[in-house]
């Protein structure tokens, strides 16, 4: 099974990378733009953290890898999955969901992986240069282990926030007006380069509901930092774990609720 559906997400790729070369002026305008816009994100944290030392328990050298590693996550995020959310709420409103529960494979899959940005890399290249560029310039001894450690970290705070995006565009099966559903989240990612400390003020219902895309990337930073805490750890890969499980069943549940363009 899992040799079928590596084949067939190496078609999707391929396909997705000739329609990507067929226009070489449009391919260096989209690279060029997302390289620009990429940097330029990086360069306001800087100047935003010219005269800050720390946020809470939180230093400035961890504030900057926060915001790169959090580069890494989107741009990961950016290349398979969200040209597929974003479009996912049209493709309910106009009933061309049916095409793809109608494939010979599970629809969830097929349909977050359909489309990939091949062009959103460099915006994760730019996040992982950055994350050189803070560790030399400001001498951080990062932990060879802690690096290692925050792999696999990095890959569960992807998960988790595909988990989340799963789960609200899923929403729109019964609300198929709400196109601009997908705007929500698209807004909430400033939120994801704070700190969890940062909310801990607020009310704790809502910091329950905001702690999910907190932990994304800054579990991955405390633990290339050295600081290897069990508890973040466990957090993480329990929520992550928890949000996949959870958008698996809320995606089978919506689907019963679907009604067909031939219905």
């Amino acid at each position: 099974m899992i040799k079928f559906y590596f084949k067939v997400y190496k078609k999707l790729f391929l396909m997705n990378l000739s329609v990507l070369t067929a226009h070489r002026a449009a391919f260096i305008n989209h690279l060029v733009g997302g390289t620009v816009w990429g940097i330029f994100s990086f360069i306001v944290m800087l100047l935003l953290t010219h005269n800050v030392q720390s946020i809470f328990s939180w230093n400035k050298q961890e504030i900057l890898l926060l915001t790169g590693i959090l580069g890494v996550v989107l741009g990961l995020f950016n290349t398979f999955f969200q040209a597929n959310f974003d479009a996912f709420p049209n493709l309910v409103n106009k009933g061309k969901l049916d095409t793809f529960l109608l494939k010979p494979m599970d629809a969830q899959v097929l349909l977050t992986l359909w489309n990939t940005r091949i062009i959103s890399l460099s915006r994760a290249l730019i996040g992982l240069v950055f994350i050189i560029y803070i560790s030399i310039n400001y001498n951080l001894s990062l932990s060879l282990i802690g690096i290692i450690l925050s792999l696999p970290l990095i890959v569960l705070g992807l998960g988790l926030y595909y988990s989340i995006w799963l789960i609200v565009t899923t929403l729109t099966i019964w609300f198929d007006r709400a196109t601009n559903i997908v705007e929500l989240l698209h807004s909430l990612q400033s939120i994801m380069r704070l700190p969890p400390v940062v909310f801990r003020e607020l009310s704790f219902i809502l910091f329950l509901v905001l702690l999910p895309l907190t932990i994304v990337a800054a579990t991955p930073v405390g633990v290339i930092m050295g600081r290897i805490d069990l508890g973040s750890i466990a957090l993480l890969s329990a929520v992550s774990l928890l949000f996949l499980f959870i958008s698996r069943k809320f995606w089978l549940f919506a689907l019963r609720s679907y009604t067909s363009a031939s219905s």
